[in-house]
């Protein structure tokens, strides 16, 4: 893909097999949790196509103790 265009079904979401992602967005956070001496961190995830869509998908939740 060194010249940028993508061949494929560009109807199809972002991040599948007949659409792949290009590039990717993170996002974490972390947080104090209620319980003492635990954290909370959430994970933020979208694929960005090549045409500059974008699709995000459900955010993870996780709690150290």
């Amino acid at each position: 893909m060194a010249s940028g265009k993508m061949s494929g079904n560009s109807s199809a979401a972002v991040g599948t097999d007949a659409y792949p992602a290009t590039g990717t967005h993170l996002r974490i956070g972390i947080a104090c949790a209620t319980e003492h001496r635990s954290i909370d961190i959430s994970l933020e995830t979208a694929g960005i196509g090549p045409d500059g869509r974008k699709r995000k998908w459900p955010v993870e939740l996780f709690n150290l103790r």
